[in-house]
């Protein structure tokens, strides 16, 4: 048709893939990465996030969502959106126009019920400055013992298990839920 499509948005971040472009609403929605938030993943539309504010978990004091998804209805009416992390993933119904829950689609209770009896390690993420000037993003799995408010903690040393990857078009250190090492 020759239209131009122009983001609205004036937050900065990198396009990571296109979700839809709702033609009747001249609407384009698109997961994006946070400039200053490497390891989050967000849905946009033109006129800015879709699902910052959207998703918080219901069964975790109401935990932002830091890392969503989202599928669309054929005519966009609704959307399914999905939060990956950090608590355990879970799926809720929107509706499009103004962004009313419909449902709640999974919220994953057995998983959370059995983790429950469990300590949860704490996640750290962190910018380690490396080679040329540039910055290496860092995600610590640390026990959930430690205590960063006692300065004598700060002092000792722990042994560490490093894993890196620096593949093309690839992000490891992302904000998502996980149980296991190397994940």
């Amino acid at each position: 048709r020759g239209d131009q499509i122009t983001f609205k948005s004036p937050e900065e971040f990198t396009v990571a893939g296109i979700n839809g472009y709702d033609e009747a609403n001249n609407d384009l929605y698109y997961t994006a990465i946070p400039a200053h938030k490497p390891n989050h993943r967000h849905v946009y539309r033109d006129g800015g996030c879709l699902t910052c504010n959207l998703l918080k978990d219901k069964l975790s004091n109401e935990t932002p969502c830091n890392y969503a998804s989202v599928s669309f209805s054929p005519d966009f009416s609704y959307f399914a959106a999905t939060c990956s992390g950090p608590t355990p993933s879970y799926s809720q119904i929107f509706r499009t126009a103004d962004l009313q829950l419909v449902m709640d689609w999974e919220l994953n209770v057995q998983l959370r019920d059995r983790l429950s009896g469990y300590k949860k390690t704490q996640v750290r993420f962190l910018r380690v400055p490396v080679a040329n000037g540039m910055e290496a993003s860092v995600r610590l799995y640390l026990p959930p013992e430690i205590d960063f408010e006692v300065p004598e903690n700060n002092q000792r040393k722990y042994p560490m298990i490093v894993q890196v990857y620096g593949g093309p078009n690839s992000a490891r250190v992302i904000d998502t839920f996980t149980v296991g090492f190397g994940d």
